[in-house]
């Protein structure tokens, strides 16, 4: 009878050994895990003066009425101090329209206004769909609240049908609509319908 409890004794004592060697393995491994999630976060806090905060690769989401009405991503954003404004590098943005398709927005800089819902971007912008409409011009502003791009600034837009110039342009993101506002210069193309 010494002998079995002798045997249940160390038999515990194995069990508890392994449980807490166990325990240990696995909070390391979360503490790993915690601190590589943490590290591929980039947040700086600058001496810049009125910069509060710059945080690297942002992805930022708006949603409409319970759906997702866009995404937006930067290389870097820098939010500044007092002031409800965002200035964003390298910035890319999907728009959601009420029929499931999708704009996608790409320029060299943008600005995010959050109180007012407006972002505006300028460098090299382009917007392409899915159905094969790419826009081109140097800035356009986005307004969350109307579901609206616009600019003041020569566009030209392509698709596999024709080829639009002009200046001044109006595109109703719920709608899918677009208006060249004036100048405007339209070449057809040859297609098989």
């Amino acid at each position: 009878m010494v002998s079995f409890r002798l045997f249940m004794r160390r038999k515990t004592r194995v069990i508890l050994l392994s449980f807490i060697l166990f325990s240990l393995v696995v909070l390391l491994v979360l503490a790993y895990v915690n601190y590589r999630l943490r590290s591929s976060i980039k947040v700086g806090f600058s001496s810049e003066r009125g910069v509060e905060l710059r945080i690297d690769n942002v992805h930022y989401s708006g949603t409409r009425d319970g759906r997702r009405a866009w995404d937006l991503e930067a290389e870097r954003a820098t939010r500044y101090e007092k002031e409800d404004r965002t200035i964003l590098d390298r910035v890319r943005m999907v728009f959601f329209s009420g029929d499931d398709s999708s704009y996608v927005l790409i320029a060299d800089r943008g600005e995010y206004m959050e109180g007012d819902g407006l972002v505006k971007v300028s460098g090299n912008v382009t917007v392409t769909s899915e159905e094969g409409y790419s826009l081109r011009t140097e800035t356009l502003t986005y307004s969350t609240a109307l579901k609206e791009i616009k600019t003041d600034d020569p566009v030209e837009i392509d698709s596999p049908f024709m080829n639009v110039k002009g200046v001044g342009l109006v595109i109703d993101v719920e709608e899918g609509r677009f208006s060249v506002l004036k100048d405007v210069r339209t070449v057809l193309r040859d297609a098989l319908i």
